[in-house]
């Protein structure tokens, strides 16, 4: 900057950059806040000690509480509408999400495949990015035959990022 206007200029553009980074700080902060609070939740809560002369009872885990198993209810929807099970289109959910206003980008799987994509992207299965938003994080996806009804897309950890 040489004279009086040229360093106005650098000022308004190094103040737009500490905006971002300020920002980007906050984010990953959140990020980060919500991935500890994950790995409480999926840390197994330890059991009270029992006395030896009192049998522990029997615990049964029920299946629909594992994110990977099927529904029962969606099985019975998908075979009382005539649809195989495999027919149906993919669980997404998102991991992460990149960028800054209008320029995001998300990072979606299904458990097994991973994409990063933009608004408007398509996926497999005929689903198509409708919305990528930064605060509060989220990702909107609209599926075939929904009329353009868009659905929010759950959290998944990327695969192979934990159990």
């Amino acid at each position: 900057a040489v004279d009086e206007s040229g360093a106005l200029s650098a000022l308004a553009i190094e103040r737009e950059a500490l905006m971002l980074c300020r920002e980007r700080q906050e984010i990953v902060a959140g990020l980060f806040e919500i991935e500890a609070r994950l790995r409480e939740l999926r840390a197994p809560a330890e059991a009270p000690a029992v006395p030896a002369a009192v049998p522990a009872p029997a615990v049964r885990e029920s299946p629909a509480f594992e994110p990977e198993s099927p529904s029962r209810l969606r099985a019975a929807l998908a075979a009382a509408a005539g649809t195989p099970e495999a027919a149906r289109p993919p669980d997404y959910g998102w991991f992460s999400i990149i960028g800054s206003k209008g320029a995001l980008r998300a990072g979606v799987t299904d458990g097994q495949h991973v994409w990063f994509v933009r608004e408007g992207d398509p996926l497999p299965g005929g689903t198509a990015v409708g919305a990528i938003a930064g605060r509060p994080p989220g990702v909107r996806v609209t599926a075939p035959g929904k009329n353009g009804e868009e659905s929010l897309l759950p959290y998944r950890a990327r695969p192979g990022d934990g159990p």
